[in-house]
Parts: C-alpha cells; structure tokens; sequence
C-alpha cells in the first residue's frame, strides 16, 4: 500500500481513516481517492497485492484485535465498532486471520500466553 502513494495522491493513513468509519465500503474509498473501483482494485493488486475488500478485511481484524487487548466491550460490541454487521461473521473472519476465536485470543492476551 505504501507503494500507491507514489502512483496516486493516497496514503496509508487516508486509508486508514476511512476505514473507520461504520460500515466503510470499497466503493466508499474509490469515491473519497476519486478513482473507478476497478481501477482501485487494479492497483492495490499490482502494487501490495491484496484486493481493497482484503485489505479492509484486515484492517478491521487489527483493530478489533487492539480492541480486544484494551477494551472490556463485549465480542459483539467489538464486531460491529470495527464494521461488520455480525458477530458471526466478524468471529469466522477473525479466527481465519488470527488462528483462533476472539474470546481465546483476549484470554490469552489477558493471561500473557499469547
């Protein structure tokens, strides 16, 4: 991704900052750049690639992880602050990243085994 800046006005952090926005959709991004979707697409594959939908896939997986560290919210809570619109769908995400569910990842954060 650090490579797309040098291709077009973006940066990580632009990035970033949209994506925390409630339910923050690809399309969302390409409006705010001012590029096609396609293009978009096109260039995250070339440059870093990862598709935008993974990219902002793992994005959300971080965040809820940090969240997961720092905060007492419940799992749920989690799933829907980091934009996903399930819980299910945000444990299934997280465990295909992490290796293993929310709530064993923050016990083990929490008990210092991870």
């Amino acid at each position: 991704l650090h490579r797309l800046k040098h291709n077009m006005d973006i940066s990580t952090k632009t990035v970033n900052d949209l994506c925390r926005i409630l339910n923050c959709r690809i399309q969302d991004i390409a409006d705010y750049i001012g590029v096609d979707r396609t293009y978009l697409y096109k260039i995250f594959m070339r440059e870093a690639q990862i598709s935008p939908k993974q990219y902002l896939l793992q994005y959300r997986i971080r965040a809820a992880a940090k969240l997961l560290q720092t905060q007492d919210y419940t799992v749920t809570e989690i799933a829907y602050s980091c934009g996903f619109h399930d819980s299910a769908a945000f444990c299934y995400h997280f465990r295909q990243q992490i290796g293993m569910t929310p709530r064993q990842y923050r016990e083990k954060i929490r008990s210092g085994t991870y």
